[in-house]
């Protein structure tokens, strides 16, 4: 025989080795605790007693506020239809740590039909939560890439093709040219579709090996990576129209990927040069680096045709181009930005005002 002694331990047993916690509240806003069994502690980090009649904290308040209004709003609607619900939501436990709940639970009625209390099981599934949200995460991630491999695809198709055919196109012309007079013009024409090519495919090695490169950091020497930087853009063409400024203001040595900062000033050196305005006598591109006590500064400014402000939030795009017939690839923004990321930086670009031209800036880190 089983005494009401033994069952009252028996049922208290099982209670207890519950994953979470089995309750018994008022249907108030403060869900006012009638009984809560030990597994409040494990999950609130509060002792029953203190949140039985709200003695030192109602539950009510340890919920999160917005969740406890949708709580409100779903435990009523049950309570109305006399059914079960579920829900979860967040709590503030005593030690301020934040947690996932997951609830169940019915409303108790007497004969009368008088609502008497809710009865219910809540359990922690915080870990569960951050799973699910690392998972959502991750799907979220897939997605982009799997976009933006599409557009990758498609535009480098594209982008080489076209040369493809403009020189297949100009071999059948010379060939049924009658005169050998026409032919500095094909090759000039010719030269210039290779060279364009050539250029697209560069820029998709290094968009390749930016992905996935690492490299030791190690001590800049500004000067020296501009120069690099200027050479591979090709600039020693250009010098007799363009000025180059450079000013540095550092406060001491600078560490970083000297590969990544390489890829970025070359990239936004060849902007300028590709976009200089025709109508100046003279342009110009300026480099200023300093920095401070946590983060070292780039800044490159140029009096080219400058950046539509429409375009402001597009110019960092993989293959974006303002217009069709821009000679850019519209790869090289986009490889600095994300060489820019790699180095958990943050690039900007603004207009020079009344002037035409651009500004872009760029704050890394030092650690």
């Amino acid at each position: 025989m089983i005494y009401k002694a033994d069952s009252a331990r028996m049922l208290e047993t099982l209670l207890g080795n519950l994953p979470g916690m089995v309750c018994r509240f008022k249907n108030d806003i403060d869900w006012t605790m009638e009984y809560m069994s030990q597994g409040c502690f494990a999950l609130t980090g509060y002792e029953p007693e203190e949140l039985i009649d709200n003695k030192l904290v109602s539950y009510g308040k340890i919920t999160i506020c917005e969740d406890n209004i949708a709580a409100w709003e779903t435990i009523q609607a049950a309570v109305k239809n006399k059914e079960r619900y579920q829900l979860e939501y967040r709590i503030k436990t005593k030690t301020g740590e934040e947690k996932w709940v997951w609830e169940q639970g019915l409303a108790i009625f007497n004969d009368n039909g008088e609502l008497e209390a809710i009865e219910a099981f809540m359990t922690d599934i915080t870990k569960q939560k951050h799973v699910d949200l690392q998972y959502s995460r991750l799907i979220s991630e897939l997605s982009e890439r799997n976009a933006e491999l599409d557009t990758f695809v498609y535009r480098v198709s594209h982008d080489i093709r076209s040369p493809l055919l403009t020189l297949y196109g100009l071999t059948n012309l010379m060939r049924d040219e009658p005169s050998l007079d026409s032919l500095p013009d094909y090759c000039n024409r010719i030269d210039r579709t290779v060279k364009r090519l050539d250029e697209f495919t560069k820029e998709l090695l290094t968009y390749t090996r930016t992905k996935e490169y690492k490299e030791e950091r190690l001590k800049v020497d500004f000067q020296e990576l501009i120069n690099v930087a200027f050479q591979d853009t090709g600039y020693p063409l250009y010098h007799t129209f363009i000025s180059v400024e450079n000013i540095f203001k550092l406060k001491g040595d600078v560490y970083s990927e000297i590969f990544r900062l390489k890829t970025i000033l070359s990239n936004l050196y060849s902007n300028s040069i590709k976009y200089r305005d025709p109508e100046k006598r003279m342009s110009y591109i300026k480099t200023e680096v300093y920095d401070d006590h946590d983060s070292f500064t780039i800044k490159i400014t140029d009096n080219g045709l400058g950046i539509d402000p429409k375009y402001k939030e597009d110019v960092f795009k993989m293959f974006f181009r303002a217009s069709e017939v821009s000679e850019g690839s519209g790869l090289g923004l986009y490889i600095a930005k994300l060489n820019v990321v790699k180095l958990n930086g943050e690039m900007h670009v603004a207009d020079l005002g009344s002037e035409t031209g651009t500004v872009f800036t760029m704050v890394f880190p030092k650690a």
